[in-house]
């Protein structure tokens, strides 16, 4: 806007303008500008309050929706398969799961407790039954989970 004023094109109501009132046009378009930017982010806030967390479960997320609509589009599903095993998705899942399971207990929720650990039983499963087996083995020898489910 500014350029146009000084340079006298545009609409005659900016090429004719004082300085004043461009300053004011300026100043109009900011406060206007900032107004929208403040009510866009307090709307998206009420839509997805988790968004400035740091929250990175959202994005892992949205890239398994991905992942599943790349099977649906013809993906090579051995490809996928083996990307899942190697990416170590699930043992890492049940490696947090485990972790929250034990903080929990820590905290004395031992509701919560038990229905983590119930998760973690069935992640277990999947886990061995999509192949990771030895890895998971080796990733709790390693002494990164901290409790055994007995």
């Amino acid at each position: 806007m500014v350029g146009l004023w000084l340079t006298h094109t545009g609409p005659a109501w900016l090429t004719t303008a004082s300085d004043w009132t461009v300053l004011l046009y300026a100043v109009a378009i900011l406060g206007t500008k900032t107004t929208t930017d403040t009510v866009a982010e307090y709307v998206i806030d009420l839509i997805d309050p988790d968004r400035w967390d740091g929250d990175i479960t959202f994005e892992l997320a949205e890239g398994l929706t991905q992942l599943r609509a790349d099977i649906d589009n013809g993906a090579d599903i051995d490809d996928v398969l083996d990307s899942l095993r190697a990416s170590n998705l699930v043992p890492e899942l049940l490696s947090t799961l485990r972790n929250l399971a034990a903080e929990y207990a820590a905290r004395g929720d031992e509701d919560e407790n038990q229905r983590l650990l119930a998760a973690v039983q069935h992640l277990r499963n999947a886990d061995q039954y999509i192949g990771y087996g030895s890895e998971l083995d080796a990733l709790e020898a390693g002494g990164t989970c901290q409790k055994n489910l007995q």
